[in-house]
């Protein structure tokens, strides 16, 4: 089976629900080809979806060696640091993403929670407020699974 045939295969597995197979399909595509980064980035939300969040951390790290400006590699590595506790790492994830695109809503709800985190309130409802602008349910759709890359045509 082709590396683009095993990718899709693990997408639609994902999209029916069977992330197990799914991680199987996108460790075969990875071994296949390692330089696929969607690859790598859908095995890192399969693994999170799965609580699986060192391995994850794995894979977004992959991906971000072979894409530095992801931004949705930096949030959910971030997100995922966060979690962990490591707070600083995990800004210095959102900065990154943030000057990249500032207008990323994604990016202005982690920092408005790191900041929450840290009881600074107006740099919370700053950046609380700056997603809410860019995208009205940033609130209600995060934190939640990050969205896998789409099937390969």
């Amino acid at each position: 089976m082709k590396s683009v045939e095993l990718y899709n295969k693990g997408v639609n597995l994902v999209k029916a629900g069977k992330l197990e197979e799914a991680v199987k399909m996108f460790q075969e595509t990875v071994a296949f080809n390692p330089q696929n980064t969607d690859a790598h980035y859908n095995l890192a939300v399969t693994y999170y979806a799965l609580s699986r969040l060192s391995e994850a951390k794995t894979e977004y790290e992959v991906v971000l060696k072979l894409r530095p400006n992801d931004i949705d590699a930096l949030n959910n590595l971030g997100t995922i640091l966060a979690q962990s506790g490591q707070l600083e790492e995990a800004k210095e994830l959102f900065d990154k993403a943030l000057e990249i695109d500032p207008a990323f809503a994604l990016t202005h709800r982690n920092l408005a929670a790191y900041y929450q985190r840290k009881g600074d309130i107006i740099k919370t409802a700053e950046h609380a407020k700056r997603a809410r602008e860019l995208d009205k349910e940033v609130f209600d759709r995060e934190p939640g699974p990050p969205r896998l890359q789409p099937g390969l045509d």
